[in-house]
Parts: structure tokens; sequence; C-alpha cells
């Protein structure tokens, strides 16, 4: 993925997840979560449109939904689960509280 693009917009949700990955990298947390649950967000909606006997471009096709490689349903949903993972972990670390007084 190209991060610098003129639109510096990702199209997919694995795009969004590399974006977000990238980001946590570079300590940009605030950006990461928004990327990362954007990532969440589109995925959740290819899942639901893969579900419903779409295809990935809004086109009908039933068959569509056996899809393999980038778009089946499997690896969105793992795709979904890593972003919100990713979330949570940003959170965790971002609200960490050292509470060692003798040890600051």
């Amino acid at each position: 993925m190209n991060i610098n693009k003129n639109d510096n917009t990702p199209g997919s949700p694995y795009e969004w997840y590399e974006l977000g990955v990238s980001l946590r990298q570079r300590e940009r947390f605030g950006e990461a979560i928004n990327a990362f649950r954007n990532a969440e967000e589109t995925a959740a909606a290819l899942i639901e449109r893969l579900s419903s006997g779409q295809s990935a471009d809004g086109s009908d096709a039933a068959a569509y939904t056996e899809c393999t490689g980038k778009y089946s349903i499997t690896e969105l949903q793992t795709l979904h689960s890593r972003a919100a993972a990713s979330i949570e972990l940003i959170l965790r670390i971002r609200g960490f509280v050292n509470k060692d007084l003798m040890n600051p």
C-alpha cells in the first residue's frame, strides 16, 4: 500500500489495517485507532454484503460468497478481529499508569 497517495484515503479494509499498523509503529495512536476502526467498519460492511449474496462491489452474485482470496468472508472476519484487538491494545497502552511510586 502506498500511504502517500494523492487523496491519501485507503479503499479496502486491508489498506486501512496496514495504515493503522504503520501509524501504530510511529506511535501516532489516535490516528492508528481511527484507521483500525475504519478497517473494522469496512470489513463488517463487506462481510454483511458477502453474506447476503452480493459481490464486494455491490452487484448481485450469490456465487461470490464462495470467493477465495482477498475478499473471502473468513479473511475479512480475521481482519475485523485483528483490527479490534489492535484498538484494544492501543487503548491499554494509552491508559497505562505506573502505580509503583518507588520506581516511577
